[in-house]
């Protein structure tokens, strides 16, 4: 079988060989770091993974055991605005306490996320400026708790993403201003508006959702009210050609 080999009688035998044998060793070579590699990066995940569970049993959303507890379930549900600090402020008793045109305006600093001003420039109204700033205040607290767990997290960036240019503009629209009026009050585009009020109202039913599974049905119907206010008009209809 060896003397019908093609390269039997090759005069490149010797150097041939030598090639495949160094080829076989690199391809091993390639595995094992590879391997080493993914093992590398498994630890690398697995210490975050260990940083994000001391957050959240720093916010008491799992016990020491990892078990989900009441605010856990409530952060569950959310997954169109921050769940840490929309469900800090479920907690933090801020959403009870508002009233519901508040309620919209607050919703909206949790989901408005377009650059634009200074949020120094930005005038609000004293009510929408007192809602926006008890946010923002949460919003640095989590940072903190984020930043100490060893997380990457610039707290002031973190606190200024929740920013507050659809506040008045949401509240007018949920105590009944017409679509037309609203975008005199306003530069954003037209688009943008309806993209951000259709969130909100996502928002606002998540949070029923996790009101209701966590049997607050008095903050349930204060969403469902919410949700009420700004689901009507052109913003929801199906087609804006109909």
């Amino acid at each position: 079988m060896l003397s019908a080999h093609a390269l039997r009688d090759d005069p490149d035998l010797t150097e041939k060989v030598a090639s495949h044998a160094k080829r076989r060793d690199l391809s091993l070579r390639h595995k094992i770091a590879k391997k080493e590699a993914k093992a590398a990066a498994g630890l690398c995940f697995r210490d975050e993974l260990k940083q994000r569970l001391r957050v959240l049993k720093r916010l008491g959303h799992v016990d020491d055991d990892g078990v989900v507890l009441t605010k856990g379930r409530v952060a569950c549900e959310m997954t169109t605005a921050d769940a840490l600090v929309t469900t800090e402020l479920v907690f933090d008793g801020a959403f009870k306490e508002l009233p519901a045109e508040l309620c919209c305006a607050a919703i909206s600093a949790l989901v408005w996320r377009e650059a634009g001003p200074d949020i120094q420039e930005i005038k609000l109204s004293p009510a929408c400026k007192d809602a926006h700033a008890r946010i923002r205040e949460v919003a640095r607290a989590v940072g903190r708790h984020v930043a100490e767990c060893k997380l990457e997290m610039d707290v002031a960036a973190y606190a200024d993403s929740f920013r507050p240019d659809l506040m008045d503009l949401t509240r007018a629209w949920s105590t009944g201003t017409s679509f037309v009026d609203l975008m005199k009050m306003t530069s954003l585009h037209e688009g943008s508006v309806v993209r951000a009020i259709r969130r909100m109202e996502e928002v606002m039913r998540q949070l029923a959702t996790a009101c209701q599974n966590v049997g607050d049905a008095e903050l349930r119907e204060k969403f469902e009210s919410c949700r009420e206010m700004v689901k009507r008009d052109i913003v929801f209809c199906p087609s804006l050609f109909l």
